[in-house]
């Protein structure tokens, strides 16, 4: 008899199981053989349900540990397998490998229907504690958005892109070109074309003496006056353009954010108030599917506000002034820049024919924090690599369970 033929089994139990039961379920024993079990099959083992998973396979460098007592074999076969249940609540352990054997192909059903709930008791509890840290990151996001400082940024950012066009289109080629490394375009000389040149007049005028003995002197000096002809153009010095390192942009990527630094953050802001009010959603029983796709998108915004806010504390470096005496040095020696520039404290100067540009560099940013993106992190699963990866027995979500027991 097949053990999903019976009714009332965990395949249709299961899918009454509410989330808030799910919390508290206890799906993994690390000792199954502490537990009051049968150390034979009982008579009414076909009306049994998977009750623990249980793995107590020793490290590869671990040599004689016992194995776990199997109720089907009747002796000391195995070190993972299941902790079984009948209807009247008798206990028996049955080896990972003996569920097929004792049950047929319909243990699998059953085998991956346990292993679901388990893989739902994780992202279950994933929500609840998400949910709980979720306001108090949305304030603190909310006050990083308004801050003072990145409004400082802003204005820089934008003073730049306004005021000074060329200047600023050439910081943003570095950045996004070189990973900030500034280039000064050089002529010099080109000595190696030069060496190219002699070597090639050279091998001609031996290819012609060597061909004097075959035509008449008249054709051979025709030959001579055109290639001193074709010659006549192509001698004296040789040069060629070349990039010179020149130093480099520091704390410039704010300049290369888009839309802009505050505003990524304020997109970020409404992306995941979306998520929360979804996550928090209480109208309608969300999938796992649903929640497998929806915390990688919870982790990839987070990590893009933790991107966003180190390039802006990086932005102060930018306003230095060693760092802005640098940037005028290289920025009129660059045509591309289209005049020359200066600095004055904090201030940098594009040197015009009619009136001076000038942008004040603000010296004193203060950037916010968000103390509490860290933990969010981590409930979103950042360290667990693993999580809602259904099938595999080897997880472990019990020990979630007894760290954090939220009540729905």
């Amino acid at each position: 008899m097949g053990l999903v033929e019976k009714p009332g089994l965990l395949q249709s139990a299961s899918a009454k199981i509410s989330d808030a039961d799910l919390i508290g379920r206890k799906f993994v024993v690390h000792d199954p053989e502490s537990l009051p079990y049968s150390r034979t099959l009982p008579e009414n083992y076909q009306t049994a349900t998977i009750e623990y998973w249980y793995d107590v396979t020793p490290p590869k460098n671990v040599r004689g540990h016992p194995y776990v007592w199997c109720s089907h074999d009747g002796k000391r076969t195995h070190w993972k397998g299941y902790v079984m249940k009948t209807e009247d609540g008798v206990l028996f352990l049955l080896g990972h490998d003996c569920g097929s054997d004792l049950y047929g192909l319909d243990f699998n059903l059953v085998a991956r229907d346990f292993n679901q709930m388990r893989d739902r008791q994780g992202y279950v509890l994933q929500v609840v504690e998400t949910l709980a840290l979720f306001p108090t990151f949305l304030g603190e996001l909310r006050s990083a958005v308004e801050h003072p400082g990145i409004q400082k940024i802003e204005s820089m950012r934008n003073a730049l892109g306004r005021s000074m066009p060329h200047l600023h289109h050439q910081l943003v080629t570095a950045l996004r070109r070189a990973d900030g490394q500034l280039f000064l375009t050089r002529r010099v000389r080109d000595y190696a074309a030069e060496r190219r040149r002699a070597d090639r007049h050279g091998a001609e005028d031996e290819e012609l003496n060597r061909a004097r003995s075959t035509m008449t002197l008249t054709r051979w000096k025709d030959l001579r006056d055109d290639l001193r002809y074709a010659r006549a153009d192509d001698k004296g010095e040789l040069y060629k353009f070349e990039e010179v390192p020149a130093g480099y942009v520091r704390g410039g990527a704010f300049l290369i954010v888009k839309p802009s630094p505050q505003e990524a953050l304020i997109d970020y802001q409404k992306e995941l108030q979306s998520i929360y009010h979804e996550l928090n959603d209480q109208s309608c029983r969300r999938s796992t599917a649903y929640y497998r796709l929806q915390f990688p998108k919870l982790r990839d915004a987070l990590r893009g506000i933790e991107h966003s806010l180190r390039s802006l504390k990086a932005a102060a470096l930018f306003g230095e002034e060693q760092h802005l005496q640098g940037l005028a040095r290289w920025a009129s020696q660059e045509a591309e820049c289209q005049g020359q520039y200066r600095v004055e404290g904090n201030r940098l100067i594009w040197e015009r024919s009619r009136q001076d540009i000038m942008i004040e560099m603000p010296t004193d940013i203060d950037l916010p924090e968000l103390p509490s993106i860290k933990n969010l992190l981590s409930a979103a699963g950042e360290n667990d690599g693993t999580l809602g990866e259904s099938g595999d027995q080897s997880l472990d979500h019990s020990s979630r369970s007894e760290f954090r027991m939220p009540i729905l």
